[in-house]
């Protein structure tokens, strides 16, 4: 429970870091043409149901991207985003006929992905802009698991979970 928490409160201050070196900037850098972007660090913290089953904190990539209607406060586009909440590796013995045992790694990852659409209602101008928006997505979970052989990288056989 420590180490979660640490590992939560560190990620929050590097993220407020480079959050507020990016706000400093000025607001039209972040914008070419008519579109406007945003790369940021996403921090996935399981709740409910969802955490009785992982203790992990995910970590991944969130990309937003959006077209700015000329001379109204309205924009509208998409965010995709990416996060690993765990990975682990395991050395188990594998039977190819009794009695023949050989050793192989398991690979198991837990992921999710989020993808939405939306219609945001901001200030063009201005370095504080803020904005009050509508979504329509998706999220997508998953769990895979890989047995690769021990002398190579060959992967023998694979599942994958949703």
């Amino acid at each position: 429970m420590l180490k979660m928490l640490s590992t939560g409160l560190f990620l929050f201050f590097i993220t407020a870091a480079f959050t507020s070196s990016a706000h400093a900037q000025d607001a039209d850098e972040l914008r070419i043409g008519n579109f406007q972007g945003a790369l940021d660090l996403l921090v996935a913290a399981p709740q409910g149901d969802f955490k009785e089953n992982t203790d992990q904190i995910g970590v991944g990539l969130n990309m937003d991207l959006g077209y700015v209607f000329p001379r109204i406060p309205v924009v509208i586009g998409g965010t995709f985003a990416y996060a690993m909440y765990s990975s682990e590796t395991a050395n188990v013995p594998f039977s190819l006929t009794v009695g023949n045992l050989v050793n192989v790694d398991v690979t198991t990852s837990n992921n999710l992905a989020l993808g939405h659409l939306f219609l945001r209602l901001q200030p063009q101008d201005g370095v504080f802009r803020p904005y009050a928006e509508g979504l329509a997505g998706f999220s997508y979970f998953w769990t895979e698991s890989t047995v690769e052989s021990e002398w190579s990288d060959e992967d023998i056989e694979s599942s994958t979970n949703l």
